[in-house]
């Protein structure tokens, strides 16, 4: 799923689960399995398909396009569509597929969230096209 020109705000703490889903589950399949490396790989389940996914309201500001679909839940609130552009998905606000995402994201996140750091990565450039192996990383919070 991905974003274009993006005008969306949403939920710091979606956007904060759904970073840190990318970055772990690089692979993701039906079900929590450990590799040969003990990393657990968690299942985004049908939160896979949505390019945003917000808990109360999503909002658009721009001309956004969205590949992928767009929901909230447990709110209802959904504005900025048009002038934003869904491309190959639908709108939930509230429903219960969108209910369902929601479900399963905090799934994923809790399985991740409860694994310990195996790597440190403090003082480290998280940005670039570096590749890296799967584990579970942690960076201290700042301010």
């Amino acid at each position: 799923m991905s974003t274009r020109n993006t005008g969306c705000r949403f939920s710091a703490r979606i956007l904060a689960g759904l970073l840190f889903l990318a970055l772990l589950s690089a692979a993701c399949s039906p079900d929590v399995v450990s590799t040969s490396e003990s990393v657990k790989v968690a299942s985004l389940g049908t939160a896979k398909k949505f390019a945003v996914l917000g808990g109360t309201t999503v909002t658009n500001t721009g001309p956004t396009v969205l590949t992928g679909n767009l929901g909230v839940s447990p709110g209802t609130a959904i504005t900025g569509f048009p002038p934003g552009k869904l491309v190959g998905g639908r709108i939930h606000g509230g429903d219960p597929v969108a209910s369902r995402a929601q479900a399963d994201l905090t799934l994923a996140y809790d399985v991740l969230v409860a694994e310990s750091c195996g790597v440190d990565l403090t003082g480290q450039d998280l940005g670039g096209s570096r590749s890296r192996r799967a584990s579970i990383a942690s960076h201290p919070r700042s301010g």
